[in-house]
């Protein structure tokens, strides 16, 4: 399971490093050509944007701030010293890969995850003991708030009078129990002597 998690994480990033390292190569040369080898050019200007994007190894690094973290400044520096038009490539790849494919890849990741997780026997047997304990807990605090004498049995009357509660008819819809006859249901979890204990309310309902 961790091996196929590793497996997609290490694919999801050799794609990403290989479309960075692809327009990094290409913003570099497009630079090489427009910008370094231009005579007019003031050599300081140059060297601020040599240190962004003047090799390789600069190009890609600077994809990977671009793309992960602050663009900010790069894209400033474009703008201001080579050319505005600039902004706008910029704003396609925070738009269409800074947010579209990254957000992809992050979610293709967490499903997978989520999905190798669901299939762990101890993750699933736990989430079962879970909520099993919490159905329990809601039966028995239902059972204290139904119970208005506190003597630890359930009345038909207090049974009908707690139905007469929207909270409480509420809490019935929450734990999936139907109780549109509400004799029926006291019926049911009575065993004749006229009274539910917690023992007889808890095994009924779960019934």
């Amino acid at each position: 399971a961790i091996k196929g998690s590793v497996k997609i994480l290490a694919w999801a990033l050799a794609l990403l490093g290989l479309i960075q390292l692809t327009i990094g190569l290409v913003i570099g040369q497009v630079l090489q050509v427009t910008y370094f080898e231009d005579e007019t050019k003031t050599t300081p200007m140059q060297h601020e944007i040599y240190k962004y994007f003047g090799t390789f190894s600069r190009s890609l690094l600077s994809m990977f701030e671009i793309t992960l973290a602050n663009w900010g400044p790069s894209c400033w520096l474009l703008m201001n010293k080579v050319d505005t038009s600039w902004g706008i490539f910029f704003i396609v790849w925070r738009c269409g890969f800074g947010f579209a494919v990254i957000q992809v890849i992050t979610s293709v990741f967490i499903q997978h995850t989520f999905k190798i997780a669901s299939r762990d026997e101890q993750i699933m047997i736990k989430e079962k003991e879970n909520a099993s304990f919490a159905y329990l807990m809601h039966l028995d605090r239902l059972f204290s708030k139904v119970d208005k004498s506190g003597d630890g049995l359930i009345s038909r009357d207090e049974f009908e009078d707690a139905l007469k509660h929207p909270r409480v008819k509420h809490w019935f819809a929450a734990l999936d129990i139907d109780i549109s006859d509400v004799p029926a249901v006291f019926n049911m979890l009575d065993d004749g002597d006229g009274n539910i204990s917690k023992q007889e309310f808890i095994v009924g309902l779960k019934k």
